[in-house]
């Protein structure tokens, strides 16, 4: 049997597998499959992919373009930094929020990271 004969019977089986236990998989990409359980809500899974990928694509493209530091402006607490840092950017962030509330829980997720500052300030004109 040839590699290629190969793969696609451990595909099969794979997917099979997967079906029998009540799960879905749809193919997004070369080697990326997509889970859901079975009558499981396709469009929130398709939503949480797609906010996926729209943060590894903005990291992709401060990398690109060698930015060295993002500044979130009306940071509430913390969402986009994190998002960013969970999608592999590793540069500054410089986050400000004047909410006192939202500031405690952001200044909380900033915690240990040294390359992330929080400010509790409001930037405008």
């Amino acid at each position: 049997m040839s590699a290629r004969r190969g793969r696609a019977a451990w595909r099969r089986r794979i997917l099979g597998a997967l079906r029998a236990a009540g799960v879905d998989a749809v193919r997004v990409a070369p080697g990326s499959l997509l889970l859901s359980r079975r009558g499981g809500d396709w469009q929130a899974v398709d939503k949480a992919f797609g906010h996926y990928l729209v943060h590894r694509h903005v990291a992709g493209i401060l990398a690109m373009y060698r930015v060295n530091c993002v500044i979130d402006v009306g940071a509430n607490r913390g969402q986009y930094a994190r998002q960013l840092r969970q999608a592999g950017y590793g540069g500054n962030i410089a986050s400000f929020e004047p909410v006192p509330d939202d500031y405690a829980r952001l200044a909380a997720a900033a915690r240990g990271d040294e390359r992330w500052t929080v400010h509790p300030y409001a930037l405008g004109r």
